[in-house]
Order: C-alpha cells, then structure tokens, then sequence
C-alpha cells in the first residue's frame, strides 16, 4: 500500500527534482531557536518559539506558525516531537514558530458535561491567542526576516479547530477588536484533525487553501459531520462540528487549492505524531500553492 501512496504522489506532484529545492527539502543543516513572550492575558505569559535556519541569506522567509494539540487542556510549544518537527520544518527554509495558547483549568475537561457554549469561548480564547502570536511576529518582521504575504497556519486536533475556525469561521468566535488584525493575511492551512462550528460561514472571501489529514472513523473530532467527542443531543457539551471532509467540499466549491488526506482505518490517534506523509505532501503543496501560486487539488486514501 505504501509503496503504491508514493507512486501516486510522483504522479499528482511532478515537481520532484534531483536536486535539493528550497520549501520541499532539508536545504539546510542547522538552525537557531530563540523564546519570546508575545502577549500576556491575565496571570498568562505566552510564549512562542521561533526556528529559522542559520546562514540564510533570504532576507524574507514564508511563515509557518504552529498550534499543538491537547484538548485544550494539556500540550506544550516544546514537547520532544513537536521541537523535532518544527526543526525539520526550518531546515526546508521556513521562518517557524511554535505557541503558547492559554489552556483550560487543570480540573476541567473538554468533554461532554462542558457546555457547548463554553466550548465556543475556549476556541474563541485560542483563535485570539494565535492573533497575537501573528501580530508580534509580523510587527517585527524585519528582525525576524517573515514575507508576511506568505503566511502559513498549522495546527493539531484543538490547535487544527484553534486556526480553521480563526480562518473560515471567525464570526461565529468572540474576537475582541479584530479589526485591527485585518492587515494579517492566510496564505494556507495544514489540519491534522480539525474541524469548524459552521462550513456555511465559509466563502469565496475566506476560503484559504489547506492541506487536511483526517481519519475516517475519529470519534473525538469528526471527519464529515458529527458532535465533539461524539457527545448526545441532551448532553451539556454537545456541540455539531463539521470536519476535513467537510470543509475540503465547501472550499473546493470555491475552486480553492486543496488536498484531503483520508485515513479510512485511524481515528483521533492521526492527531499524536505527523507522519511521513505529512512532511511528503504538505510542503509540496505549500510549494506549489503559495509559492509558486499554482492550483491543485486532489484526494488522497490511506
């Protein structure tokens, strides 16, 4: 199966090269992180990770900004893999930065006693967070060397809800005066298990291009159409989310770049460590997408 996957990707992606090519391959040996407090929300000081590579001479780099996964009660910017993932990521030469994002309370669980609405507001307090991680990082461009009309969102099953619901579905959130941002522009998404609160809110003004990984049968974060955490009808925290499988139709209405990476045997464990496929195919189409302004589309099983 897998050596029929990679011939499947020669074929859709006719851009592989003998030689090394720069937001595909590890073009560079060794890069630099450095720390920096980007906003302080209450008693939280966030930070966020910046990677980028060392002896670069591109003075304005695409972006690529991360959010991690946890349910939004649990994660960190700097676990082993994520740090493994990111430095990888740098090495194709990429501007990269990973965040902090304000969590839920240790004793409370995002499941299905926790009121739909409540729910609303967490994704609200973490699509603002990456606001601000955005604002600092494109205020200060220049010293970060970021073309900030290339900016890509990443993020991981509540990190994956935390960017797709900032980017198609921002006014079903609570944004205090996002006006201000509107100078920030989406160039792309990467989803591994995510989903928005209403695919209806996407349209040709907002329908960003993205590159989706899902599997099929995830009982937490749905693939088509489903509650969160597969909660009933008469639960508090019941709460309709509409996953990839979902969106990927809405935006492909709009004749928007896109690929959906379907997992028809996995569930939410998709969301734990990105795979080969993920490094193969997102940076390929990052390539040819947002850099080279191209349109591709296709759907892919796993």
């Amino acid at each position: 199966m897998k050596l029929n996957f990679f011939a499947l990707l020669f074929l859709v992606f006719p851009i592989l090269m003998v030689s090394q090519t720069r937001y595909v391959d590890s073009v560079f040996k060794k890069i630099s992180k450095n720390t920096y407090n980007y906003s302080i929300k209450n008693l939280d000081t966030l930070k966020l990770d910046f990677y980028e590579p060392i002896e670069d001479s591109l003075i304005a780099k695409p972006l690529f900004l991360y959010v991690h996964g946890g349910g939004f009660s649990s994660g960190s910017r700097n676990d082993l893999g994520t740090v493994k993932m990111l430095e990888s990521i740098a090495k194709k030469g990429y501007a990269v930065a990973s965040i902090d994002y304000r969590l839920l309370p240790k004793d409370v669980i995002f499941g299905c006693d926790y009121k739909g609405a409540e729910k609303i507001k967490t994704f609200s307090k973490a699509a603002e967070d990456v606001i601000d991680a955005l604002t600092f990082l494109v205020n200060f461009k220049d010293d970060f060397y970021i073309d900030q009309t290339k900016i890509i969102l990443s993020g991981t099953s509540a990190g994956a809800e935390s960017i797709l619901n900032l980017v198609y579905n921002k006014d079903e959130l609570v944004l205090p005066n996002y006006e201000k941002y509107k100078h920030i522009k989406i160039s792309a998404v990467v989803s591994i298990s995510g989903a928005v609160l209403n695919p209806n809110l996407i349209t040709t003004s907002n329908s960003v291009p993205g590159v989706f990984f899902h599997g099929v049968i995830d009982k937490v974060v749905p693939y088509n159409e489903a509650s969160h955490r597969s909660c009933k009808a008469t639960d508090k925290g019941y709460l309709p989310l509409y996953g990839s499988k979902k969106i990927t139709e809405s935006i492909s209405s709009f004749n928007t770049s896109n690929i959906l990476i379907s997992y028809k045997d996995k569930g939410h464990d998709l969301s734990k460590i990105p795979s080969a496929d993920f490094f193969d195919i997102t940076f390929k189409f990052i390539k040819k997408v947002v850099i080279d302004n191209e349109f591709y589309q296709a759907q892919i099983t796993q």
